[in-house]
């Protein structure tokens, strides 16, 4: 028997839309402490970004094929102004919000530096790569889906694309965490074929067990494993099962409520919260106050900076 249509993730928007806010404001969460309270003995584990943006790359994977699926052929016509823009246009807004704040409280705006750090973007908009390796993504996305061949043949090969990237980085020389996450794209793409089968086999008590205690060893390798395997391979390796492993979980968790949840407004500006962190991280760090009031400071900036946001690019995209 299959999924009923209640237990899709396709068909759980409200939830995954709850799951994917909470994983924007862990993402917060941990670059407050790792950046302003990194000697804590708790900021370690505050630290769950990657895993976060794991997630985000398995909504994008999984909403790609989902979409693909029921759309077909007419899902790429308008793609890049549906799907590009709504990831090119906060951006664009988040640069126009946060270069004044910058430039008022930090530093003079260096314009050679804003061109140069696009793709990252530098002190301005820090943690934006996340939205380049998306366009990326989406242009291979809509360029393997514009052949000729099976939908299985195109996820193959979008799955080839998607670790030629991850290669690509790694012998470049790029950060660690503009790799670890990628793999979870392609679970995404992977998941929304099977969506039945893995469904069932992730949200098993077992499985769900398992995967958190391969995720917390993993996450926590300083803590627990560094000192059984000490050669940092296995703690390189560890990056990538660890971020595997929180997919799964979270996937498995998912999979297993079965209620839904209130469905808040608020809860669409996830994307707009992760870009505009920095912004709020620029505006209190003006003030002077113990770290306890930062955070909370930080937390709730964040969340209403990126709501505000957010409603401002709702407006734009009607325009």
């Amino acid at each position: 028997m299959g999924l009923s249509d209640s237990t899709l993730f396709s068909q759980k928007r409200v939830l995954c839309d709850w799951v994917k806010y909470i994983a924007a404001l862990l993402v917060v969460n941990g670059h407050i402490f790792m950046f302003s309270n990194p000697e804590s003995a708790i900021t370690p584990f505050m630290n769950l970004g990657a895993c976060c943006v794991s997630i985000f790359f398995f909504f994008s994977g999984y909403g790609l094929m989902t979409s693909q699926k029921q759309k077909g052929d007419a899902y790429l016509k308008g793609f890049f102004k549906r799907r590009i823009l709504k990831v090119l246009l906060p951006l664009l807004t988040a640069y126009v919000i946060t270069l004044p704040i910058y430039a008022l409280l930090k530093d003079s705006i260096n314009w050679l530096t804003v061109l140069k750090t696009l793709t990252w973007g530098g002190p301005y908009l820090r943690y934006s790569w996340f939205v380049t390796e998306i366009v990326v993504l989406y242009g291979a996305f809509y360029i393997v889906m514009k052949t000729k061949c099976g939908i299985a043949s195109k996820r193959n090969i979008l799955t080839l694309l998607v670790l030629c990237m991850m290669a690509l980085l790694i012998i470049a020389g790029q950060p660690k965490w503009y790799v670890i996450s990628l793999p979870g794209f392609i679970i995404g793409i992977w998941f929304q074929a099977y969506e039945d089968k893995i469904s069932r086999i992730l949200s098993e008590y077992t499985i769900l067990i398992i995967s958190v205690v391969i995720w917390f060893f993993t996450w926590q390798w300083q803590l627990v494993g560094h000192n059984i395997l000490t050669a940092y391979k296995w703690e390189y390796i560890s990056y990538y099962i660890c971020n595997i492993a929180f997919v799964a979980m979270v996937v498995g968790l998912i999979c297993k409520l079965r209620i839904t949840p209130p469905h808040l407004r608020i809860l669409r500006s996830s994307y707009e919260v992760y870009l505009m962190q920095n912004s709020a991280f620029i505006i209190l760090s003006a003030f002077s106050m113990p770290f306890i009031g930062y955070w909370i400071s930080a937390i709730c900036s964040s969340i209403s900076i990126g709501y505000f946001v957010h409603n401002l690019n709702t407006r734009l995209y009607r325009i």
